[in-house]
């Protein structure tokens, strides 16, 4: 599959209203952008990752096509977000915009040479050397990116693990996060 796969978050208002509207806006601008999309999932509700006492994030996954260059392509989303409101000053806390790129095209870029452990089991590192990793590096253990790109990419596989959305969240997710991952009955505005 030689798709761009998009992830879309918001969690609080900011310049565009409410969450589900900045995803909407961000969606409109990327099309504008060269970037067509051919699915977008449904929109889901999931608990906060990281900073506590934050509202819970409203999610979805796009598969898209693009020529932008990755690069370009992030670019532009971090604009978008900028534009929406985000300031960055809080990691991983609340935020009227967030857009990852998943995976563009199954291109593997920034992702560390295989390591053995201990036990010989082969791992991934986790140095980080640039702002663009592809695939994201911790979209394999995120429920509310697992979910919807299973509703929109069934077969997808990771690039460097191999792996469809379904054995990702078995192997790297709880029960109890999927339960907590609530698919919403709403729909967005294009």
């Amino acid at each position: 599959m030689s798709y761009v796969i998009l992830g879309f978050g918001a969690n609080i208002c900011g310049k565009y209203g409410e969450p589900i509207n900045s995803i909407t806006s961000a969606i409109k601008e990327l099309k504008e952008m060269q970037v067509e999309f051919l699915k977008i999932s449904s929109i889901y509700s999931s608990r906060a990752v990281g900073a506590p006492y934050q509202p819970d994030f409203y999610n979805l996954v796009a598969l898209c096509n693009c020529t932008l260059h990755p690069n370009k392509l992030l670019k532009a989303i971090k604009q978008l977000e900028s534009d929406a409101g985000r300031s960055g000053s809080l990691f991983w806390g609340p935020r009227p915009l967030d857009i990852d790129i998943i995976d563009f095209k199954s291109n593997i870029i920034n992702w560390p040479k295989l390591k053995k452990n201990k036990a010989g089991l082969k791992r991934y590192g986790s140095a980080k050397t640039s702002l663009l990793s592809l695939p994201h590096k911790e979209m394999h253990k995120r429920v509310f990116v697992l979910v919807p790109l299973k509703e929109v990419a069934e077969d997808w596989r990771h690039p460097v693990l191999g792996k469809t959305p379904d054995i990702l969240l078995k192997q790297y997710c709880s029960p109890l996060e999927v339960k907590s991952l609530e698919k919403l009955d709403m729909s967005l505005d294009l």
